[in-house]
């Protein structure tokens, strides 16, 4: 809160003024700046009310204030409050040029005008008829920038900006503005000067910066770092998640554009437009940073999508301690209205892609979990690679549902729920469960019901069932952070109870296990394994969170790893497996061709030996009776290996 000040001192700030210029003093004036003891803030008299109008608030300064002739007040805009009051800003012209740092702000009240407070100059005496050329003052600002480069020099940068202007001659070429300025932003009368004002965008180093040349004699009055400054705290009103707060960029005081750069190298949303291309879409502009996009087109949804992603990089900073999806700032980008009536969200291996559904089955897929869910598919490609068929893909997809639920807790942790896609599909459908996978006839334990072969991936099943065999660690993730009991689903339906970790333990076993260890076509029984190694780098082996994490997968299938011993398992390269998964016949190969014959178990997950045999390099054991499921053969060295029969 602002000190109130003494009757003494704003009488003689009032005093102090009064000696300088004509000014009313039936004033009331309720505050001074303290820069240049001129009145801030001024309630006005109902002899005054009748007079003062928008129309002739210039004139009133002059009669009122001491402005000379050369003051006039420009209307920005108006803002309707609640309560009805109406509040519009005006900036300050000199001889029809701008005088930079003023604004005045008038309060009206049932049609009258009640009161003003702002910054304003109203006697100044410049000179503006410039002496120095456009030409020499530009090459004076650009001197300052000697090993930069140019946002103009990118021809993809430029060419965005026409598309975004929608002026086939936009460039970021700085163009000259004859201003008024303060000479070091000061705000004595004295010190203003007239001045070319450029906007000088480097890409190298990062910057945006204003730049005051003095028009007479090409001093540098001042710099002003936009990036800093512009990027203003706004506040969105989402089509999902209410008002939030957001950053965005001005690019004028009436001006602000869907983007940020606070955040690694920035946030950018887009409007596509109904396509699908970069060049072809156009940025999101708002007179205000209180944005409200609500129209036909449902344009709030990028205001969902903004915030979103967002909320995804503060969680990979915050939570993971990662700098965007690629560890190094990458920019996320997101494309809205994708496509006609699109029902699909998409990372692309670049940008992040939002459909707007079909307004039938489907609204917009832009709720936070799946711009989290999206954003951790550029993760995953920045990482381990999965690819998208078979196990590996419903691993990729899986961390996905992972990441983006951890993204909404993070963001809207009071209404956070276990379900994906609630927010976009109307009459109470969704996705997917990751609490309960088989309400979508998803699997939710490996090889058990609803589990989809993953042979044969192709378009027509989901490419191996990617997103219902995500079930499976979807379940073994909702069972790490929550906790829970039930029976597992293979033929003993043996009881299993896991404690919760809670979040941040749980996400980062996760994170690590992705990041550090799984490669292009990491299958379940491997995704396991790391997993434990995982937890067992983070928090000791026998912890408890080693000891949950265990459990987990034992719940879902792919471990007892307290009876096999799996916690000691030798990822050896010396011994191989093919194919795994297999389904008759599984042929053994020693690395180093030894003719050496070595004695081998089979064992369930139960740690019951199925088959003993002794086998020599090369060897193919008959699997063919063996029960579907995850298997263990273990050798006399302590060496065990997995795999899968089908």
């Amino acid at each position: 809160m602002h000190k109130l000040v003494s009757f003494f001192t704003l009488t003689l700030c009032f005093n102090l003024f009064s000696q300088q210029a004509n000014v009313n003093p039936q004033l009331d004036i309720q505050m001074v700046n303290k820069n240049n003891q001129l009145p801030s803030f001024i309630v006005f008299s109902n002899a005054v009310l009748a007079a003062l109008t928008s129309t002739n608030i210039s004139d009133w300064f002059r009669s009122n204030l001491g402005a000379n002739a050369e003051f006039n007040l420009m209307a920005l805009g108006t803002q309707l409050d609640i309560a009805g009051n109406t509040h519009t800003r005006y900036r300050q012209y000199y001889q029809q040029l701008p005088v930079e740092g003023s604004m005045v702000i008038t309060h009206t009240k049932n049609g009258a005008m009640r009161s003003l407070n702002g910054a304003y100059y109203p006697t100044l005496n410049i000179n503006v008829n410039p002496a120095l050329p456009e030409t020499d003052a530009l090459n004076k600002a650009m001197a300052l920038y000697s090993n930069a480069v140019f946002a103009w020099q990118n021809p993809e940068a430029e060419q965005m900006l026409k598309v975004i202007q929608h002026n086939p001659m936009a460039t970021y070429f700085p163009k000259a503005e004859l201003v008024v300025f303060g000479k070091n932003f000061s705000q004595q009368p004295e010190d203003f000067r007239l001045s070319y004002k450029f906007n000088i965008y480097t890409t190298t180093p990062l910057s945006k910066q204003y730049v005051y040349i003095d028009a007479m004699n090409g001093e540098l009055l001042g710099t002003e770092e936009l990036i800093h400054t512009t990027e203003v705290k706004g506040v969105a009103q989402t089509g999902f998640h209410g008002t939030q707060s957001i950053q965005c960029d001005s690019l004028a005081p009436d001006s602000f554009i869907l983007r940020e750069f606070g955040r690694g190298n920035g946030i950018e949303t887009l409007n596509a437009q109904r396509g699908n291309r970069l060049d072809s879409s156009i940025a999101f502009i708002s007179t205000s940073s209180n944005w409200m996009l609500n129209n036909a087109d449902k344009d709030e949804v990028a205001l969902d999508v903004h915030w979103g992603l967002e909320k995804t990089y503060d969680y990979f900073q915050e939570k993971l301690l990662r700098n965007s999806i690629n560890d190094s700032g990458y920019k996320l980008t997101a494309l809205v209205h994708v496509n006609n009536k699109y029902n699909n969200a998409y990372w692309d291996g670049q940008f992040v892609n939002f459909g707007d559904g079909d307004g039938t089955k489907y609204r917009p897929f832009t709720a936070v979990d799946i711009c989290g869910h999206e954003v951790a598919h550029g993760l995953t490609q920045a990482t381990a690679g999965l690819r998208y068929r078979s196990e590996s893909g419903a691993l990729n997809e899986s961390y996905s549902d992972i990441f983006g639920k951890c993204v909404e807790y993070y963001a809207l942790p009071d209404s956070f729920t276990w379900i994906i896609g609630k927010r976009i599909q109307f009459n109470g459908d969704y996705l997917r469960s990751m609490s309960n996978p088989k309400l979508k006839n998803h699997p939710k334990y490996y090889d058990g019901q609803f589990f989809q072969n993953p042979s044969n991936p192709d378009r027509n099943n989901d490419w191996g069932g990617v997103h219902s065999n995500s079930g499976i660690q979807n379940y073994w993730f909702y069972l790490l952070v929550q906790g829970g009991s039930g029976k597992r689903e293979d033929v003993t339906k043996t009881q299993y109870w896991v404690s919760g970790i809670g979040w941040d333990k749980a996400s980062n076993i996760a994170y690590t296990t992705l990041t550090n260890y799984l490669t292009t076509q990491t299958d379940y029984i491997d995704a396991a394994s790391f997993s434990i190694i995982a937890a067992q780098d983070l928090y000791g082996m026998g912890s408890k969170e080693d000891r949950m994490n265990q459990m987990a997968w034992y719940a879902v299938g792919l471990a007892d790893l307290p009876t096999v011993g799996l916690q000691k398992i030798a990822l050896s390269t010396t011994v191989t497996l093919s194919p795994n998964p297999a389904n008759e016949q599984l042929q053994v190969r020693f690395e180093n061709n030894s003719n050496a014959v070595r004695t081998i178990e089979i064992c369930d997950v139960m740690g019951q030996v199925i088959l003993q045999q002794n086998i020599a390099n090369g060897s193919t054991i008959d699997i063919a009776n063996l029960v579907t499921g995850v298997y263990f053969m273990r050798f006399a060295d302590g060496t065990c290996l997995k795999f899968c029969k089908l």
